[in-house]
């Protein structure tokens, strides 16, 4: 289905310099003295930084549909470190059925996928969603290539049609074969062809279990010389030497029948053993199991080049069927909104149809088939043993006890997770108090392959009511009354819908700003530049740059997911530290949960005053993210 959605705007037509002179001042003031923010003021105006400004512009390819996304896959695209931080997500589901329900609601998602409207049905993130099924990154030494039947690339890799067969690598190139789809299920460092769909129709879900069950029967492979285990080596090498691997493989004959069923097949299934928590974990080990499933230290069975993966730990040991479930997604083809809508797809309860269709499903006789790789003849490999990221990250999480208040239904939870986060990273190492820009991800649904704008939801107005909410010093007097709270934080409401509009209805301000502008900046210094106005433009804009996000989508029309769970009356908010915040961490989840129970407190009673006062028909929600 075409995106008929008219382009995004492009910088040169909205005319960046008043725009700037706009929107930079009234952002930066939560972050800088007045004496610097009256010299940023200045050199916005400036002549020299306006030639800078109108350079930059102009350098954007005028027939660009949406500069913005196209320059965030390409510099996705080109971070190909091993396990890159920026480029991986991770959720965890606990459907019904284990991994063989999600597998069964997998292959009747896919099936759904030509289906009419869907854009519309999935809040404007469809396009995105769909970008994970069949869809692959190939590798390349500058870049790799995202190809897959909804991408506008034909395949880069010579006699292989990427996402385009029928997973048996017996299409024609053009369509999907007989419309059947393959999984691959990687087990032991072997991968294994996994019927999902028939004759384009979901198989029952009892023939997806007993496939599963021949895979994890079969025993652990002897070692063979030459053999290639794809996963491991795409996993665990960076870009460049996985590119050069990849094409040695590819150039021997002999492999291309398992590449084309590898590069046909609808989406990547790892097998790994059960996780062992320790004494110390919280209840579920979410923290780490949630790190694991995204980053997969010691397993061999991790496909690096598919953009969306099932991770499944335990299935199969004495007899499970109900082991942990995650998934993995790669950032480039889809942005968080859309990584958590189709986990909802594959963890949501099956209805009393969809149920009968799972279990009447078209009957398969499928045997998985074991896909072989070797090497040419050559110096054998020394595979490193484990990954080693270059960013290291810790990651942590929160569970919130929601039950019984009223901002839920209120729509005021991912308003609190926001404010209660920059109050818990505000005290900087040394305990000052610095309010550092934290950003939220804003959906561009109107826009020709719309993504995600930033907002920044720092505001004075937001600072403001948090400095009146926790008074810094301990001999102030009580926290003031709700009731002397509420214009505040009714301010900040307001300035919250202003900032969020602006970032859905895609101005393409900030983006140009920070993504741009600043490169450009940076460039003139290193290039000798001695301007002042350049220099205090760069000072500000880097202030700008955010080190903080907080997630939390509306993805359905009614729906704000933040700290989505399908657990009752919980809200799971996880913690990805990197840098240095990984030594603050400790400290500030410590003054999360405290400031959460005052946050929380007042928004539950503001959300009850306000819809006895002011009808449910005007509830809180109207005025947060509409």
């Amino acid at each position: 289905m075409p995106d008929l959605r008219p382009p995004f705007p492009h910088p040169s037509t909205n005319y960046p310099h008043p725009l700037l002179l706009l929107y930079l001042p009234s952002q930066a003031t939560p972050f800088i003295p007045p004496s610097l923010h009256e010299q940023f003021t200045k050199a916005l105006s400036s002549s020299h930084l306006s030639s800078i400004i109108t350079t930059t512009a102009a350098a954007i390819p005028a027939e660009s549909k949406n500069w913005s996304a196209e320059w965030f896959e390409e510099m996705t695209l080109e971070q190909r470190e091993v396990v890159s931080n920026t480029i991986r997500m991770a959720t965890l589901v606990e459907g019904e059925g284990g991994l063989g329900g999600v597998l069964s609601r997998a292959a009747a998602w896919g099936c759904r996928l030509g289906a009419e409207g869907e854009e519309e049905e999935k809040g404007g993130v469809g396009w995105q969603v769909r970008r994970f099924w069949r869809g692959f990154r190939v590798p390349g030494e500058v870049s790799d290539t995202l190809a897959g039947p909804w991408e506008d690339v034909k395949s880069p890799l010579p006699g292989v049609a990427v996402g385009n067969g029928d997973g048996d690598g017996d299409g024609d190139g053009e369509g999907h074969g007989e419309g059947n789809a393959n999984a691959i299920v990687w087990r032991n460092g072997r991968a294994h062809t996994l019927r999902i769909i028939q004759n384009r129709k979901p198989v029952r879900e009892s023939d997806i279990r007993r496939q599963l069950d021949h895979i994890t029967a079969l025993p652990a492979p002897p070692s063979k010389d030459g053999g290639a285990n794809i996963a491991l080596l795409s996993w665990r090498y960076g870009r460049t030497v996985w590119s050069q691997l990849h094409s040695q493989l590819l150039a021997h004959a002999q492999n291309l029948p398992a590449f084309r069923k590898l590069y046909n097949s609808a989406l990547s299934i790892a097998l790994d053993p059960a996780l062992a928590w320790s004494p110390d974990e919280d209840e579920d080990g979410l923290a780490r199991l949630l790190n694991e499933v995204r980053h997969g230290e010691h397993s061999p069975n991790r496909h690096a080049d598919a953009t969306f993966g099932i991770v499944s730990f335990g299935y199969g040991e004495e007899g499970r069927r109900d082991g942990k479930v995650g998934l993995v997604f790669d950032h480039t083809p889809g942005d968080c909104g859309a990584a958590i809508e189709l986990s909802k797809i594959l963890a949501s309860p099956a209805t009393q149809g969809e149920r009968r269709e799972m279990e009447e499903g078209v009957e398969c006789n499928f045997i998985p088939e074991v896909l072989e790789f070797t090497f040419p003849p050559g110096p054998k490999l020394d595979i490193p043993g484990s990954v080693m990221e270059r960013i290291p990250r810790e990651v942590s999480t929160v569970t919130l006890n929601t039950a019984g208040r009223s901002y839920v239904s209120g729509g005021l939870v991912d308003v609190g997770i926001s404010l209660t986060l920059l109050a818990a990273v505000a005290p900087d190492a040394n305990g000052h108090q610095a309010w550092p820009p934290v950003y939220q991800p804003v959906y561009q649904p109107s826009f020709y392959k719309g993504r995600c704008g930033p907002g920044c939801c720092t505001t004075v107005e937001s600072v403001a009511f948090l400095s009146s909410l926790f008074p810094s010093s301990s001999s102030s007097p009580p926290s003031p009354q709700e009731e002397d709270l509420t214009p505040a934080f009714e301010k900040y409401l307001s300035r919250r819908r202003d900032i969020l509009s602006t970032a859905r209805t895609a101005s393409p301000t900030g983006i140009f700003a920070v993504h741009k502008l600043y490169l450009a900046l940076n460039s003139a210094i290193n290039a000798g530049e001695q301007s002042p106005d350049v220099r205090v433009v760069k000072e500000v804009l880097e202030k700008l740059r955010s080190e903080v996000q907080f997630t939390g989508f509306t993805v359905d029309k009614d729906e704000v997911v933040a700290g989505l769970s399908n657990k009752p009356s919980t809200c799971v908010v996880s913690f990805s530290a990197t840098g240095r915040y990984i030594p603050r961490l400790p400290g500030i989840l410590q003054r999360f949960e405290s400031r959460w129970e005052v946050v929380a407190g007042f928004l539950d009673g503001y959300a009850r005053v306000y819809r006895k006062v002011r009808g449910v028909e005007k509830n809180p929600r109207a005025t947060v993210d509409k």
